[in-house]
């Protein structure tokens, strides 16, 4: 960014070279801002994705929780049944 190449225009004077190292900082700042702004853009886009990520997880797992908890009760009612169903056969083998 800072180089020059063969054929272009460099400054003598003391105040020339003061004038040029305040035009390349100038210009590395320009360009620093630039690419910070973009990397904060990417970032915030991520960051977006993530929190959308992470919100359906969460519902999925709370969807998840309720079809477990709804399997449990059934399954409990079938050990239920079968226990029923043991004594009755245990009743008629005696």
């Amino acid at each position: 960014m800072t180089t020059t190449g063969y054929g272009d225009i460099a400054p003598v004077t003391a105040i020339g070279h003061i004038i040029g190292v305040m035009i390349i900082l100038t210009g590395m700042s320009y360009m620093s801002l630039a690419t910070a702004t973009l990397a904060y853009s990417f970032i915030d886009i991520f960051r977006k994705e993530s929190r959308k990520a992470i919100e359906k997880v969460e519902r999925n797992t709370e969807e998840f929780k309720i079809q477990f908890q709804n399997y449990e009760e059934k399954f409990d009612k079938i050990i239920d049944k079968m226990d029923e169903i043991e004594k009755k056969i245990d009743e008629n083998n005696k």
